[in-house]
């Protein structure tokens, strides 16, 4: 049974039609990249995920329990950090997560909050008061509130926001370390590069609408490919492309790749002339770009 499944899935707000016939699905297991540039819906979507708004048309169905039922047993299993996570500035993190866990029925005790801690990275800081944390420090901390209670499904709205370089390497292998806990996460992000390294499967949404949905790597292994062409003579390589018609298509080095922007029926052609050229690559790997894909498809 799935974790989530979006069907026709509408909101407007007068006139203005901010989500329309939006539909998605999220598998077990999956981390599932929800992406969208400014204004395409997302937020929204995620307000009505959680119930946080009503949906004008569509269903919502969590475990195959719809929201539009009234029952709200799925959000026991469900866990959540929406946008800027707020808490008690005063008092610790630890107390914030007493008083946040009691209010949701999670377990309390000291054994499971230090679980959290250490999981999120705050250890050594969970004493100190949330007016002296900054706002990366508040993300991780609203992230331990989300999994308190060992939800099945984390859905994560912009996590990376205020993180440094550093928090948003410690939060993609978090994500992925949740993955492998049997955990299935939803992220909506606008940093398509780190999308593009965990997720196993997305949406991208323009204008409140699906304009593709799929696996991360049968949407990227398309046309318009960025491939590299790895050699053990890269200075040969360079000196023969220079002198060849591929010369237009090769795009950049990189170590001992050259790496081509080509079409995929272009890629047995270069490798076959490379060859006959005397600078047989020992090494191919094609993909396209995850933030071309994104532009092309939102422009």
């Amino acid at each position: 049974m799935n974790p989530i499944e979006v069907s026709g899935l509408g909101k407007t707000f007068g006139d203005f039609v901010a989500v329309d016939q939006l539909s998605f699905s999220v598998n077990p297991g999956d981390i599932y990249g929800f992406l969208g540039p400014n204004g395409a819906g997302k937020s929204t979507t995620i307000r009505m995920l959680l119930g946080l708004i009503r949906p004008s048309s569509g269903d919502i169905r969590f475990f195959g329990q719809s929201v539009r039922s009234g029952q709200v047993d799925y959000l026991k299993r469900v866990g959540a950090i929406v946008e800027k996570p707020d808490f008690y500035k005063y008092l610790t993190a630890r107390s914030n997560l007493k008083i946040f866990g009691a209010m949701s029925g999670a377990d309390t005790s000291s054994g499971n909050i230090d679980r959290v801690i250490e999981l999120v990275g705050l250890v050594g800081r969970d004493k100190d008061p949330v007016k002296n944390y900054s706002h990366g420090m508040k993300q991780r901390l609203g992230l331990a509130q989300a999994l308190l209670h060992d939800p099945e499904l984390v859905i994560l709205d912009e996590p990376t926001t205020g993180l440094d370089p550093q928090g948003i390497i410690d939060l993609r292998n978090l994500t992925v370390q949740l993955r492998a806990m049997g955990k299935t996460v939803f992220m909506s992000s606008h940093i398509l590069s780190e999308v593009e390294l965990i997720a196993t499967r997305m949406v991208i949404i323009s204008k409140g609408r699906s304009v593709a949905e799929g696996s991360v790597q049968e949407l990227l292994d398309a046309d318009d490919l960025l491939v590299r062409f790895t050699f053990t003579d890269i200075r040969k390589a360079q000196f023969i492309t220079e002198q060849s018609q591929w010369k237009s298509f090769w795009t950049e080095t990189v170590g001992d790749d050259l790496i081509f922007r080509l079409r995929s029926n272009e890629i047995e052609s270069l490798n076959a002339w490379l060859c006959g050229a005397g600078c047989t690559p020992i090494g191919i790997n094609s993909k396209r770009k995850l933030e071309d894909f994104f532009m092309k498809l939102t422009r």
